[in-house]
């Protein structure tokens, strides 16, 4: 047997691992994972709480998830505003003869709709094209840079049950990734200060500071509670110094995802009242 299928916690995400251990009332077992074990309910690993890929964040050609659905994807929908910039046609010297520059800028806006709910999203990206980036035909390659999404793609799965103010804070932290890395992370880092006051951590200690209240967090949640303190380094680094990259972020994006998951359990109360549902009817539910 291949090292890689001795156990399901190296094959499966945190999250179904997770789902797979939670234990009814009337201690039902969901799933069990033992080493000789290759079976694991389907429907379980098809769910996906919490499950952030990274790569479509730093890939610009990415088709990114609907910010109203969270189902579908954005794709083009030829609604497109496209001018050169004035820097590119002044290198140009489109205005007198002269030698042309090897490279050419555009700035552009376009409507993007999802392809299940049919929604739009705004985005606004930077276009180029240069005579030394090309084929294998000779052909000008394109680069983008995304510069901006409204509404913004949720980067990270947020809990249901997750505070609104938390949520509110993280909303805008998305809009933030695409303009902006230091304020991004600051306001992650606003986020988890939110969320402690709204877990009630210190509350009579006014004076508290945030790395005060994680560690009296971290006493009752070690391991929640260390992410949180990375969340929390990260942001302090937007706050003091120009430093944060995308994938810095996406860091502090999946640290903050995990944590919100751990915390606000919507798949355990979704699987306790699935396992009700069943234990009532003694059988399929309705």
């Amino acid at each position: 047997m291949p090292a890689s299928s001795k156990t399901f916690s190296h094959n499966l995400s945190l999250n179904v691992y997770y789902l797979a251990q939670i234990i009814h009332k009337e201690r039902i077992i969901f799933g069990s994972i033992q080493e000789d074990d290759q079976s694991l309910n389907p429907y379980l690993c098809s769910l996906k709480f919490g499950t952030m890929n990274r790569n479509i964040w730093l890939d610009q050609d990415s088709e990114l998830p609907c910010p109203s659905c969270k189902e579908g994807v954005l794709k083009e929908a030829g609604q497109e505003l496209k001018h050169q910039t004035l820097a590119s046609l002044e290198e140009n010297n489109y205005y007198r003869k002269g030698q042309e520059a090897p490279d050419e800028h555009f700035l552009v806006s376009e409507h993007v709709q999802c392809s299940r709910c049919k929604d739009w999203t705004t985005v606004t990206y930077k276009l180029s094209y240069d005579v030394r980036h090309v084929d294998e035909h000779g052909n000008e390659l394109p680069e983008i840079e995304h510069v901006f999404y409204y509404p913004a793609p949720h980067i990270i799965d947020i809990p249901r049950s997750c505070p609104a103010s938390v949520t509110d804070l993280l909303n805008k932290s998305f809009v933030l990734y695409w303009v902006d890395a230091d304020s991004c992370g600051n306001k992650i880092r606003m986020a988890i200060e939110t969320l402690m006051a709204e877990l009630g951590v210190l509350p009579s200690n006014a004076k508290a500071t945030l790395h005060q209240r994680i560690e009296e967090f971290e006493k009752g949640n070690p391991k929640v509670g260390a992410f949180l303190k990375a969340i929390k380094v990260l942001g302090n680094s937007g706050s003091h110094a120009p430093t944060l990259t995308k994938k810095d972020l996406l860091d502090a994006y999946e640290l903050t995802e995990y944590s919100l998951h751990q915390l606000y359990k919507d798949q355990e109360l979704f699987l306790t009242q699935m396992s009700r549902e069943i234990l009532q009817q003694k059988g399929p539910r309705p």
